[in-house]
C-alpha cells in the first residue's frame, strides 16, 4: 500500500493547500494529508534515506498543521496563527521536494528511466515555483502580485506532476515486501475504497513492475 497511500495522501495534503484562497480547508487536509503521507512511508521509508527524511519531515508537518488547527479554533488570525501557516507551507515545500529525491533515487535504483525523468522534470518545476513565490514577497503590487500568479502555477504543475510520478511508482514499482501490501488496510473507510479502487486499477500490471530487493 506504500506508493498507493501516499498518492492519497499527497493529494489529499495538497488539494487543500492549494486551494486555501478559495475554500478554508487547508488546516484540516494539512492534519489529515500529512498524516497519511507520513503512514504510508512506514515502509518505504527502508527503501533510501530520502524516503525516511520525507517520514520525518511529514511528522513535522503534522504537529505544525496541529497547532495551526487549534489556534485557528481559539485565538484566530494571530500572528502565532500566521507563522504556523508560514511553517506548514515551507514544511509542505520541504517534504514535497524530498519525495521528488526519493523517487528519482528508487526509480534510479530499479532501472525505470521515465520515472527518473519526471521526477528531475518535476524538480526543475518545483524550483521556479520557490523562486516566484520568494521574489514575490519583496515586491510591491502590481509585480508581487504577477510573481506570485506564476509561483502558484507552478505549484498546481508540480503538484499533478508529483500525482503522476507517485502513480507510475505504484504501476511499476514493487518494492520489498510489496508483494503483500495490497492485503493491507487503514482501518479509515474512504481511504481504503480509494486504495481497493487504486489496487484493481493497476492489477493488470502487477506482474510487469520492475522489483527493488
Amino acid at each position: 500500500m506504500g506508493f498507493g497511500l501516499l498518492f492519497i495522501g499527497y493529494f489529499v495534503l495538497f488539494l487543500g493547500a492549494l486551494s486555501a484562497i478559495a475554500l478554508p480547508i487547508a488546516p484540516f487536509t494539512y492534519v489529515i494529508g500529512a498524516g497519511f503521507v507520513a503512514y504510508s512511508l512506514r515502509n518505504l521509508r527502508k527503501e533510501n534515506k530520502f524516503f525516511l527524511f520525507s517520514m520525518i519531515t511529514a511528522c513535522v508537518l503534522i504537529l505544525e498543521s496541529i497547532v495551526a488547527l487549534l489556534l485557528s479554533f481559539t485565538i484566530g488570525q494571530t500572528t502565532a496563527y500566521v507563522v504556523f501557516s508560514v511553517a506548514q507551507a515551507v514544511t509542505a515545500f520541504i517534504l514535497h521536494t524530498l519525495l521528488l529525491v526519493a523517487i528519482y533515487i528508487i526509480a534510479k535504483q530499479v532501472e525505470v528511466t521515465k520515472i527518473q525523468s519526471r521526477a528531475l522534470v518535476n524538480l526543475f518545476v518545483t524550483a521556479i515555483a520557490g523562486i516566484f513565490l520568494l521574489i514575490s514577497v519583496f515586491l510591491d503590487a502590481p509585480a508581487s502580485n504577477r510573481f506570485f500568479a506564476v509561483g502558484l502555477t507552478a505549484c498546481f504543475i508540480f503538484v499533478i506532476f508529483t500525482l503522476g510520478a507517485i502513480f507510475r511508482c505504484y504501476a511499476t514499482i514493487c518494492y520489498e515486501g510489496d508483494e503483500n501490501m495490497q492485503n493491507e488496510t487503514t482501518g479509515i473507510a474512504p481511504f481504503d475504497f480509494l486504495n481497493k479502487l487504486l489496487n484493481k486499477a493497476m492489477n493488470k500490471n502487477k506482474n510487469g513492475k520492475g522489483n527493488k530487493k
